[in-house]
């Protein structure tokens, strides 16, 4: 299964079992050379298959902090670590790799034969290395020509399927050797002042948020006194039995997150979702329904309550737009009036939700709630007037029982057109000479919960 050829007086693994890998994706950020352990960003050294990393006083010199690796009786177990800066070693002059090694013969033995390892985006290359006996050995290891950069570091300790039975605890200081390469905007690499993989920072390109970096808000209504009626929250106890993916012939990747420390529903690649209660639920003493979602590359999602063939002949469902275009990378707490699906939804007997639309959705906190302030009469959608619309020149836009906070206008193919914050106002002006003719939607967000209105710019 394993193919060695000699390369200087070292040798190199050209084939190893694919089982290798599986065990070594998961790895965490690091230093860059040397790395000697007198910081604690060279402490992100992960291990795999069963061996266990630490750092610890040098058993020899308690002031010096070293990296503490315990073998795990496999054919290839030990530890990793992601660089932040590439090492080169394309310099057959200068890619001689040093660092020192203390086998302290414990567990059940050493092999002596042990295996350095480096992975780029260019391919890896690996060599093997010796020890004798116990206690501090300097090791030098020199790579061959004809490589390339890397960033990542591989040690196996008594490595190969003739030392599977050996777990001897070592200990690793002072890696050095190669020439490290400066961070750039370009090195495919999260370094420097970036906030992504050369992105943010002094990059010129901002990063693309992929998916939520925290989880929802925890909600704060008294669960008694809004009379809450869950449906997935931490925050609340929620009816039971709900089938949260329901097999209805969607595309749609269903799957359970926690992000935060907060369970949190994921629907990937939407093209729709629903979730079905054990027995219908009666929300018609309700006002609204909450829902927080957070939206990476959609252009349209919608929320339905529905009586199913189960309670109603026909079905019905209404739907509710929480995205009509844009990508609205941030979570967002919806109150959803329940006047707006009344007129079509028997609220005495609602069975089944449902989301549909495009992108990846993070869904969390969905409840219904009767507001302690006001009769649903009262709670009706946030009424808005606009004026002109179509208008070649500005929108007047004016709500008569809310406060508009904040405003982001989206063409028809998602992109934001406009995005104003902080306004604390019941009425605005947007100018929009200088937009493309054609239909817009405007999102806004108000003390009172969210909506949407269709625009357009003649």
């Amino acid at each position: 299964m394993k193919q060695f050829l000699q390369t200087k007086q070292y040798r190199m693994i050209r084939k190893v079992t694919p089982v290798i890998f599986m065990f070594i994706i998961s790895l965490g950020y690091a230093q860059v050379f040397p790395i000697d352990f007198t910081d604690v960003a060279d402490e992100n050294f992960e291990a795999f298959n069963g061996a266990s990393v630490s750092y610890e006083a040098d058993p020899s010199d308690a002031s010096n902090k070293t990296l503490k690796l315990i073998g795990a009786n496999m054919a290839f177990d030990g530890a990793s670590l992601v660089l932040t800066q590439f090492v080169d070693l394309s310099d057959d002059s200068n890619n001689t790799i040093t660092f020192r090694i203390n086998p302290t013969g414990t567990g059940t033995g050493s092999s002596g034969s042990h295996l350095l390892k480096f992975e780029g985006p260019d391919g890896n290359t690996e060599l093997a290395f010796t020890t004798t006996g116990t206690g501090w050995q300097n090791i030098s290891v020199d790579f061959g020509a004809g490589l390339s950069k890397y960033s990542k570091l591989v040690i196996f300790t008594d490595f190969g399927d003739a030392n599977a039975g050996n777990d001897d605890t070592y200990y690793f200081d002072d890696f050095d050797g190669g020439v490290v390469l400066a961070a750039t905007c370009s090195d495919g690499l999260k370094n420097g002042d970036e906030e992504g993989v050369d992105c943010g920072g002094s990059c010129a390109n901002a990063c693309t948020i992929e998916e939520p970096a925290a989880g929802a808000t925890a909600p704060t209504r008294d669960e008694t006194a809004f009379e809450v009626i869950s449906i997935y929250s931490d925050a609340y106890t929620n009816v039971s039995g709900t089938n949260f993916n329901p097999d209805w012939g969607q595309s749609t990747t269903f799957a359970e997150e926690i992000i935060g420390g907060n369970n949190t529903i994921k629907l990937g690649g939407l093209n729709y979702q629903g979730h079905a209660f054990s027995a219908p639920v009666d929300v018609s003493g309700k006002t609204h329904i909450h829902i927080d979602f957070w939206a990476k590359s959609s252009t349209d999602l919608g929320f339905f309550l529905i009586n199913s063939s189960a309670v109603s002949t026909p079905a019905m469902e209404k739907e509710y737009l929480l995205i009509p275009s844009g990508t609205v990378e941030e979570w967002n707490s919806v109150d959803i009036p329940l006047s707006s699906f009344s007129d079509v939804v028997d609220l005495t007997k609602v069975d089944q939700l449902k989301y549909d639309g495009n992108g990846n959705i993070w869904i969390d906190n969905i409840y219904f709630y009767k507001s302690s302030t006001a009769s649903i009469d009262d709670e009706k959608s946030i009424a808005f007037s606009v004026s002109p619309n179509p208008s070649s020149s500005i929108w007047n836009i004016t709500t008569n029982n809310s406060m508009i906070n904040a405003v982001k206008v989206y063409n028809i193919l998602g992109e934001k057109a406009i995005d104003l914050t902080n306004l604390n106002t019941d009425q605005l002006s947007i100018p929009i000479e200088k937009l493309n003719t054609g239909i817009y939607f405007a999102l806004f967000k108000t003390d009172k919960g969210s909506e949407v209105l269709k625009l357009i710019k003649k």
